[in-house]
């Protein structure tokens, strides 16, 4: 029997970072690191390691599982610590982060599975899907990811191994040498992202065990740092340095060219498919998850902020769409604006954390 207290184990967050976090990665930002060549790898890198500093200098800030308190007082210390200017502020940032994440699906599911229907009604289909079909509280979201995970996060190993199985060792030399604007711009870029992204699970999840979610990030995202740079490299390898760049979809390419030796298995590319449209369909459900998470009515007015935030993130993608925006400008929008917003934020409340004695101190 399961029991529904609000609390999920530290195996559940962590297959429910990789499997969501996995596919929106590798499709996010491999395009910029292959662009940069040794320069874009060794940045990834630096990238991963200063993210696991991050983590290991926030542990202590970081509470395992926060005091049991009666409504009032939750609301109260909500009301105190969360701002509407605050809460407007994530609330931005997950429906940006939804429409572009269903600009991604709605690419794939177009190519592969319903290929000559209309875009919008893809994307109605996806957005109904996410803000139903994935569950609206933490434990149903954590049995889920924990099944769910086994299956695409591994898929995906399995089939990256697979693809480096037709990879030669990259050609450094075809590579442009290292330039240190390059590497800390996509060092940066990497870290903004996981400190953005980290936040929501802490803000939204209590986790049944002592363990500290810190603890949990930093292997996520030791995990996510080494996959990434395994995906790049075995482009590199199979492409060449000027040949993945001239592509114009490299990872969708490795895809299509994925099989068993001996052609047992036709059609990889479907199996990619499926393992990254999943994980991007529980992204976007996360993204509904966490704005719901954020409010103070979250228990009595789930059902009509989940329609809320979905008909936004719908209206926003559609502008998206519309105008070919490029995912680049989310990612400016993470490293100029959102990442050191919120790192900002840290240090206010950890200045200020000693002077928060009550709820009735605000």
């Amino acid at each position: 029997m399961f029991a529904d207290n609000g609390e999920i184990s530290g195996r559940q967050l962590k297959r429910q970072m990789l499997l969501e976090l996995s596919p929106v990665l590798l499709l996010f930002l491999s395009g910029n690191i292959l662009l940069a060549g040794r320069s874009g790898v060794l940045g990834l890198l630096l990238g991963g390691g200063i993210l696991q500093l991050y983590l290991y200098l926030l542990s202590q800030g970081f509470n395992r599982r926060p005091e049991r308190r009666s409504e009032k007082s939750e609301h109260a210390q909500r009301k105190c610590r969360l701002s509407w200017i605050w809460v407007l502020f994530w609330e931005s940032f997950l429906v940006l982060t939804g429409a572009w994440l269903l600009q991604e699906g709605v690419g794939l599911t177009a190519s592969y599975l319903l290929p000559g229907t209309a875009r919008p009604v893809i994307a109605c289909l996806i957005l109904l899907a996410a803000a139903v079909g994935v569950g609206s509280s933490p434990e149903q979201r954590g049995r889920m990811a924990e099944l769910a995970c086994s299956i695409c996060f591994y898929g995906i190993l399995f089939l990256l191994a697979l693809a480096a199985l037709h990879a030669r060792t990259p050609d450094a030399r075809q590579m442009p040498a290292i330039a240190s604007t390059e590497v800390l711009r996509i060092c940066w870029e990497f870290v903004a992202v996981g400190i953005v992204i980290t936040a929501f699970p802490e803000m939204g999840i209590t986790l049944a065990e002592k363990e500290k979610k810190t603890h949990i990030f930093g292997r996520v995202w030791l995990i996510l740092t080494l996959l990434l740079a395994g995906t790049v490299l075995i482009l590199y390898g199979t492409y060449g340095y000027h040949g993945v760049n001239s592509l114009q979809f490299p990872l969708q390419s490795l895809m299509s060219g994925t099989n068993l030796p001996g052609k047992f298995l036709e059609r990889f590319d479907i199996l990619w498919m499926a393992f990254f449209l999943f994980g991007i369909l529980f992204a976007i459900g996360s993204t509904v998850f966490y704005g719901v998470r954020l409010t103070p009515w979250r228990r009595k007015q789930a059902v009509p902020l989940r329609i809320l935030l979905s008909v936004l993130t719908g209206i926003v993608w559609l502008v998206v769409d519309t105008c070919s925006l490029d995912k680049m400008y989310y990612i400016n929008l993470v490293k100029w604006i959102y990442a050191p917003i919120f790192i900002l934020y840290l240090l206010v409340k950890k200045g200020g954390k000693n002077a928060e004695k009550d709820d009735s101190s605000c």
